[in-house]
């Protein structure tokens, strides 16, 4: 019985964990469509920007499907989506600050 309880605490845990990450994930790829949305609605993005951005975006999100799709997500796939996202918000921090208006 105890083995049996250990297992399920393990499996909870492990279960918890990988849906964590996906909220993460999700959360993380919500928060940088907004910044892409309210730079263009500003004017800090041009329509090209905005377009490359979101396009940028759209790889990821295929990305992580493609991923999952085998219903595990491993600790290299993991690894390989943080740098993807990390690399994705430096992308739109700089376009954002490149001093280019939309006129």
């Amino acid at each position: 019985m105890k083995n049996l309880t250990n297992g399920l605490a393990t499996i909870t845990l492990i279960l918890a964990s990988s849906h964590s990450f996906a909220a993460g994930i999700n959360e993380r790829q919500a928060n940088q469509q907004g910044r892409i949305t309210q730079g263009f609605l500003s004017g800090e993005l041009t329509r090209s920007e905005t377009h490359s951005l979101t396009l940028e975006q759209r790889k990821l999100a295929r990305m992580e499907a493609r991923f999952r799709s085998d219903g595990v997500l491993t600790k290299r796939e993991r690894a390989h989506l943080r740098y993807s996202l990390r690399k994705s918000s430096s992308t739109i921090y700089k376009k954002k600050h490149n001093n280019r208006d939309r006129g």
